[in-house]
């Protein structure tokens, strides 16, 4: 049974279901309009002051980023995203999330394929972005769900282990076989 705050997902509309989570795909989907409309997507239909949009955009470590742009947060985007890298689009999509600030945020392979640098400033944005919610993260990269209170691994569509990283890790099962091949131990 899938519960909000105590109480079964079925007794609440969709469109409340909606309003309470924020969803950061893999593929970052970026629209051919200026950085600032594709950062207030994240709240539609509403007038948002620069500030607001700034403010999301520093959370998410954006904000320096987005003023090197030919024409900062005015700057149209193109629709092939080349004049941004992996992890500036990733931000772009953070940077809306806190804009909706969501009770729950779904993030999936929130640093795939990004290097080094650009993974640090995801993850950095993704710590302040869990402060006071719940978060559901699917990665492959165990590093980036390593301090989560739940880990849930899955094989075929199944749970099979479920616990803490220390705790899995003293398992010595599937996460632990994939934790040591993955750090190199």
């Amino acid at each position: 049974e899938i519960r909000i705050d105590g109480t079964p997902i079925h007794t609440f509309s969709r469109n409340s279901i909606k309003q309470q989570i924020v969803m950061v795909p893999q593929e970052a989907v970026l629209f051919r309009t200026t950085v600032r409309e594709n950062i207030g997507i994240g709240r539609p239909n509403e007038v948002l002051s620069d500030e607001q949009i700034r403010d999301a955009a520093k959370k998410a470590n954006a904000h320096d980023f987005i003023l090197e742009l030919p024409e900062g947060y005015d700057t149209v985007l193109r629709t092939s995203n080349t004049q941004l890298s992996g992890g500036e689009m990733k931000r772009i999509l953070l940077a809306r999330a806190f804009l909706r600030d969501a009770a729950i945020v779904l993030l999936d392979e929130p640093t795939d394929s990004l290097d080094p640098a650009s993974e640090s400033q995801v993850m950095e944005a993704f710590d302040r972005l869990s402060h006071q919610k719940t978060l559901i993260v699917a990665s492959h990269q165990l590093r980036v769900v390593a301090n989560a209170d739940t880990i849930l691994v899955l094989r075929s569509g199944r749970l099979v282990e479920q616990g803490t990283h220390d705790e899995l890790l003293e398992k010595n099962g599937i996460y632990a076989g994939f934790w040591h091949e993955q750090m190199d131990i």
